[in-house]
């Protein structure tokens, strides 16, 4: 990939981070094996971001991504380098996420709590649950650590059966009273808009009737000052070259009416296909095939994981892989080992010139099977998108490049 393309990519598209973790923490230590010693982890702030301070490498030790994984850069904490709209998740399997929005929200413009659900009860009768998980005073301290930052609560449509979307669509009464209640749901709770997932639930289905509910509802919020950001899934169906369930078609009849997409450039394998999350050339023609004239580019929001998967050997079960989880091990013993432990495919070579390989993580007894030189650590990897090439940094949390040790 050349040097300009990859700064036209860079450049023309937005970002949506997506916070899928638990907050990695040390293993216990079995009071029988008082030989082996944990490391020490940095606490304190640093006044140098992380190229400063050697972070940012194709092939990081583990030993200095558990010293160095609390440690941010104070001085950065605030400043903003992405002129884009950063879309952050926020979910309820990693509360940490909501200290993460407190602190560093100066790096977001859009922050998506996953709280809410929309059920159809009946003709034109409609209730939204989640609400006890809406937090009022987090909100308000959001808003006072960056001013412009949106609130926007993803919402899903819980429970539909086909027959409720066939009514929905078949009545302008039914789609005018679903878009007065949002309104009424984002005002009465203070949100400036909504994260709507729906398009996947009924595959390539009734997509005419969908584009129009969601143009509807899209007005009835934009008339409030509200915002619309619709989920999409992948233009290119992951392991194939074929169109997904959301094309160009589909998104030149939205791209006018909707705010942001957000685009799921993740979870590319499964467990009946182990592989990488996000290889970077999918990634890519997924941008591509949806807006190759780079039209509607600031309103894609692309999809970074934050996270690993474990897969077992006989690709039968995959899972997210969780700080919590207590196959990771992570001992001054393993750590001073230098790199993370490395499994990889037989006659697998790596090539750090080359952007077309990637990683995989697989289990294994006691110890993560992990591919350090393909760039996937025992949690996470970070795409750095250079002028030059692709580095992968690894870290234990998902935190480095809001907290400032990265220009974003």
């Amino acid at each position: 990939m050349g040097k300009n393309t990859m700064r036209l990519l860079c450049a023309s598209l937005s970002l949506a981070m997506v916070y899928w973790l638990a907050e990695g923490t040390l293993s216990k230590t079995d009071a029988k094996k008082g030989a082996t010693k944990k490391l020490e982890e940095k606490k304190l702030h640093s006044d140098k971001n992380v190229q400063d301070r050697g972070l940012v490498v194709v092939d990081p030790k583990a030993k200095d991504i558990i010293l160095e994984h609390k440690s941010y850069c104070s001085k950065k904490m605030k400043e903003r380098h992405f002129s884009g709209d950063v879309l952050g998740y926020i979910t309820p399997w990693n509360n940490h996420g909501y200290d993460i929005a407190k602190i560093f929200g100066n790096k977001f413009t859009l922050i998506s709590p996953v709280w809410l659900q929309v059920k159809r009860r009946g003709k034109e009768r409609f209730q939204f649950t989640g609400l006890h998980d809406a937090d009022q005073g987090w909100m308000k301290d959001v808003r006072k650590t960056s001013k412009n930052i949106k609130i926007v609560p993803r919402i899903l449509f819980d429970g539909w059966t086909y027959q409720d979307f066939e009514s929905v669509f078949g009545s302008e009464d039914e789609i005018e009273e679903l878009s007065k209640n949002m309104v009424l749901l984002a005002k009465n709770e203070n949100f400036d808009g909504f994260v709507v997932e729906v398009w996947s639930q009924l595959g390539n289905q009734k997509q005419m009737e969908l584009i129009h509910l969601l143009t509807h509802l899209s007005e009835a919020l934009h008339e409030a000052q509200l915002k619309l950001i619709l989920v999409i899934p992948p233009a290119v169906a992951a392991g194939t070259n074929q169109p997904g369930m959301f094309t160009k078609k589909e998104f030149d009849q939205l791209a006018s009416a909707i705010d942001s997409f957000s685009l799921m450039t993740y979870d590319y394998s499964a467990p009946h296909r182990p592989g990488p999350n996000s290889p970077l050339p999918w990634v890519r023609a997924c941008v591509e095939v949806l807006d190759p004239d780079s039209k509607w580019r600031n309103k894609i929001l692309l999809g970074l994981n934050f996270y690993g998967m474990d897969y077992s050997a006989l690709g039968t079960s995959g899972e997210p892989i969780l700080g919590s989880s207590n196959k990771i091990q992570r001992t001054e013993e393993t750590a001073h080992c230098g790199k993370i432990p490395v499994t990889r495919e037989e006659n697998s070579q790596w090539n750090p010139n080359q952007i077309s390989h990637d990683c995989c993580c697989y289990t294994s007894q006691n110890l993560l099977t992990l591919s350090a030189e393909k760039g996937c650590s025992d949690l996470n990897k970070i795409w750095f998108l250079k002028t030059k090439e692709v580095c992968l940094v690894k870290t234990l949390k998902l935190w480095k490049m809001i907290r400032g040790n990265h220009k974003m």
